[in-house]
Order: structure tokens, then C-alpha cells, then sequence
């Protein structure tokens, strides 16, 4: 249920605004709600949205060295070589390696202007991240009102 909810009000927070690619911001939304305990969730939503702001800068590295066809499938397949290696340890430094494979892949299906596409996939992953986190601590928040509010 909580994977629906931060789902779509990511989605429905993502169109509101008016950015091109809200499915981002979805994937992103269901990210912190894996984990153990409360602070390893926020700690994984944080992760998602540090690790974007990096991958976004070898991102914008990889643009600027303008690729062959050739050369860019290579850095796609270091990319992938680099996110399944770290997936499971370190989510951060995983992001690093999964933001250009998206936007490599985003690109070739559909070329687009490069600066439109780097700014959606950050403000996408916040907005995604940002309620993802507040899914996660709404009960905890919750409780604590009722235990403020219901008579001893």
C-alpha cells in the first residue's frame, strides 16, 4: 500500500508541476520505502537524491566528450557494469553508474535538449525522494500526534 501511495503522489506532484518525465519520479517515490528501520529508509531516500546530483555530473562529462555510437554503448556497459556491482552495497555510489545508463538509454530512444533532460532528472528524483521519505515517516508522525492528542 505504502509503495502505491508514494507512487502516485509522486507521479500525480511530478505532472503538477509540469516536468516531462514524472515516471522518475515514481521510481524514485518506492526507493526509501525499503529498509530495515526508519533511518535506513530516509538514509536510502537521501542516497537516491546525492547519488543523482553526482551521476548527473559524470552525465554531463559524458556529453561533453561527445561520443561515437560505439564509444557510447562501451559507457553504457561500464555503466551497467558499475550499478550492478554496487546495487547492493552501496546505493549512493550505485546511483553514480545508474543516473547516466538511464539518460544514455533516454537519449538514444529519444534525442532530446541535454539541459532539459538533466534538470528533470533531478527535480524529478527530489520531488520522488521527498515523498518517499514523507511516506515513511507519516506513521511515526502519526503516532506521536495521537499519543499528544488522546487523554491518558
Amino acid at each position: 500500500m505504502a509503495a502505491g501511495l508514494a507512487g502516485a503522489l509522486a507521479t500525480w506532484a511530478g505532472e503538477l508541476l509540469g516536468f516531462g518525465h514524472n515516471y522518475w519520479a515514481m521510481v524514485a517515490a518506492v526507493v526509501p520505502l525499503v529498509g530495515h528501520t526508519t533511518r535506513h529508509r530516509v538514509h536510502r531516500g537521501m542516497q537516491r537524491i546525492v547519488g543523482t546530483i553526482l551521476g548527473l555530473v559524470v552525465m554531463a562529462g559524458i556529453l561533453l566528450l561527445d561520443l561515437q555510437p560505439w564509444q557510447t554503448v562501451l559507457v553504457m556497459a561500464l555503466c551497467q557494469f558499475g550499478a550492478e556491482l554496487f546495487i547492493i552495497r552501496q546505493y549512493l555510489l550505485a546511483q553514480v553508474f545508474v543516473t547516466p545508463l538511464a539518460l544514455i538509454s533516454t537519449l538514444l530512444v529519444v534525442p532530446s535538449s541535454h539541459g532539459i533532460l538533466l534538470r528533470d532528472r533531478i527535480i524529478e528524483t527530489v520531488i520522488g525522494a521527498a515523498v518517499g521519505i514523507a511516506v515513511v515517516l507519516a506513521p511515526e508522525a502519526w503516532r506521536r500526534f495521537r499519543a499528544r492528542t488522546t487523554p491518558a
